[in-house]
């Protein structure tokens, strides 16, 4: 007798039991299913026999939820996206849906099961923005199951995605901008801390940039970002055709996510002197980066850490968040009368083709005159 897809199923849990599932008829549309779990293989598969109709067979390659998705980081997601991006699905799969979902069949997933799971994480105190994470996740990983035929459809696509949280950015007026420029001067990392607020680079491209790569612009062409590896570094998990460059440790240096975030912007006063006088003072460091401790990379995390008693210090009761700074810088900007196309351009959320375009824009009078412009409101 040929079996039906679902009547019943023998696979190993994520604890290492062997579990045997059989439905059962669903009341006021709720799952329901009888199992049986055994460390022994054997005495599962003679729990499953003994319910089954007779002459059906059991699915001995009944697909989990979780093998499936353990089969898609190690062999999908692991070719096809960058590290922390990696980090962060094995993250949200390990901690949140192998735990709700795991054990069930992946023909078996139901649109209410996922609707469970995201209002449980939801009301388990997490963000909708996680509950969406993990559906994004989801999706993804069904789309590559359907495409092997291991399914015949996502169950993803049968509802609709947790709404994302929409979070609240500060940023700094032109009035705090100006207290802030000011008390920077007087600090010895004023430097760092400036280029954020003059550029609206992100964290990691500022971190990430290297001494020959600051002339009459700022060339912010890799970022800097840390990763978990173990004894040898160059066997760091990573996508085909990711590019990164290893300093130290756990220190990298990687392309930005997407072309626009390869720029050049124009340096203009006061950050012009800022930096010359920065150089000057400071003496070189693994990798030739700009701004270092010690000789050694920022640590990206304590940097956005310390971002908070540099406001404190200068006296500025606000809860901007480093990233923050790109928003003010696009303020300040538009304070300033420059165009929305210009500050796209060099905050890098346009799409560009190639890197070298960049280059040949680096000195465009209209980017020179947007900075000097910027810079003129701050004062």
């Amino acid at each position: 007798m040929t079996r039906s897809k679902g009547s019943g199923s023998l696979y190993r849990d994520t604890r290492g039991y062997w579990t045997a599932v059989i439905p059962l008829p669903d009341i006021d549309g709720k799952r329901r299913r009888e199992a049986f779990r055994s460390r022994r293989k054997s005495e599962a598969e003679a729990w499953l026999a003994d319910r089954l109709p007779k002459g059906e067979e059991p699915d001995w390659n009944h697909l989990t939820v979780s093998e499936w998705l353990s089969y898609w980081l190690r062999e999908v997601a692991t070719h096809k996206v960058k590290p922390k991006t990696y980090a962060g699905y094995e993250s949200i799969i390990r901690r949140h849906i192998k735990p709700a979902i795991g054990d069930i069949g992946i023909a078996d997933l139901k649109a209410r099961d996922l609707r469970q799971m995201y209002r449980s994480m939801i009301e388990g105190g997490l963000s909708s923005t996680t509950a969406n994470q993990a559906h994004r996740v989801l999706s993804a990983a069904f789309a590559i199951a359907v495409r092997e035929r291991e399914i015949d459809f996502n169950p993803c696509l049968t509802l609709d995605a947790p709404r994302k949280a929409r979070p609240h950015l500060e940023a700094l007026t032109v009035a705090e901008s100006r207290t802030l420029l000011a008390h920077l001067r007087t600090r010895s990392d004023g430097a760092l801390w400036a280029t954020y607020l003059l550029t609206g680079a992100r964290r990691g491209e500022v971190l990430g940039l290297e001494r020959d790569r600051v002339t009459t612009t700022l060339e912010l062409s890799w970022q800097l970002q840390t990763f978990t590896v173990g004894p040898s570094p160059e066997r760091l998990r990573k996508p085909d055709g990711f590019e990164s460059r290893h300093l130290s440790g756990r220190y990298f240096l990687t392309r930005p996510k997407s072309a626009a975030g390869i720029r050049v912007v124009p340096l203009v006063e006061p950050l012009r002197s800022i930096l010359d006088d920065y150089m000057r003072s400071n003496q070189r460091s693994v990798g030739d980066l700009l701004f270092a401790e010690r000789g050694h990379p920022y640590d990206p995390d304590s940097v956005s850490r310390r971002w908070r008693g540099v406001l404190a210090d200068a006296g500025i009761k606000k809860d901007v968040r480093l990233h923050g700074l790109r928003h003010t810088a696009v303020d300040l900007m538009l304070e300033a009368g420059v165009p929305m196309d210009v500050i796209k351009e060099i905050v890098g959320h346009s799409s560009r083709a190639m890197s070298e375009a960049y280059k040949s824009r680096g000195n465009d009078p209209r980017l020179r005159d947007a900075m000097t412009q910027m810079a003129a409101v701050i004062g």
